[in-house]
């Protein structure tokens, strides 16, 4: 009913049925077995990524606790809130300030400012003209825009005139050093030439004072050494009130 079963029974027979089932493993072992291996590959895989996912959700919910100290979601939301708020008015007070900064007073050599000075200058020279050429330096602190526009000022009547005098910024002028400082090596010992300089800037109307200003550069100085030194625009009411702020500061603190 079912027909006859071939069953080797010869020596040829029994080869070639071997042969047969020896060909049926093999397409078995090459196209079934990776099958099976990539799926048990991928399944692990789909699991150690899972594993991963979970503990990076985990680490974020950790290092969220940390940052926010126990609050919760509304208190998160709240300081997000008062921060904007902060940076807000920080932004308004800094264009306040910008404001306040342009409009203050910029010290401009007048018309007859200039004419004097460059005059006296011209005069100097000739009367000195036996001490040679008149070399001196010209700093401001790099961080004040305003003072080295007037030290280019003065420097341009200088040049105009025939005296050696560059501005160059500098971190070794003090921020808060007021008006113009004509320096020297020693209190000991004024030179002549700053003698000079003080007389000419006189003789503009424009203030200045003879000091001792201590830097690195001091022990190099020869003893007749002398610089002109541009500080800060002198506002007397401003001064005041920092003085204020200071005593009241210290009268806080005690």
């Amino acid at each position: 009913m079912f027909g006859v079963l071939d069953i080797p029974v010869t020596p040829e027979q029994i080869e070639a049925w071997f042969l047969r089932q020896s060909a049926l493993v093999q397409i078995l072992v090459a196209v079934v077995l990776p099958l099976v291996v990539g799926s048990v590959v991928a399944w692990r895989s789909r699991g150690a990524w899972d594993s991963n996912r979970i503990t990076h959700w985990k680490e974020l919910v950790r290092e969220y606790k940390d940052r926010l100290e126990g609050a919760s979601p509304a208190d998160a939301a709240k300081q997000v809130e008062d921060l904007r708020r902060q940076v807000e008015r920080l932004g308004k007070e800094l264009a306040e300030t910008k404001q306040t900064v342009a409009g203050q007073h910029r010290r401009r050599l007048s018309e007859a400012q200039r004419e004097i000075l460059l005059r006296a200058c011209r005069d100097d020279l000739k009367e000195h003209a036996s001490d040679g050429a008149f070399h001196f330096g010209v700093f401001y602190n790099s961080w004040n825009a305003e003072a080295g526009e007037y030290a280019q000022q003065l420097c341009g009547v200088f040049s105009q005139a025939g005296m050696s005098g560059v501005p160059s910024a500098t971190n070794d002028v003090p921020r808060k050093l007021p008006g113009i400082v004509i320096r020297i090596k020693s209190g000991y010992h004024i030179p002549d030439r700053a003698k000079r300089l003080q007389a000419l800037f006189g003789k503009a109307m424009i203030g200045t004072e003879i000091r001792v200003l201590y830097d690195h550069r001091t022990p190099l100085f020869k003893a007749d050494y002398v610089e002109v030194v541009v500080g800060r625009n002198v506002d007397v009411q401003r001064d005041l009130e920092e003085n204020l702020e200071e005593l009241r500061a210290k009268d806080a603190e005690s």
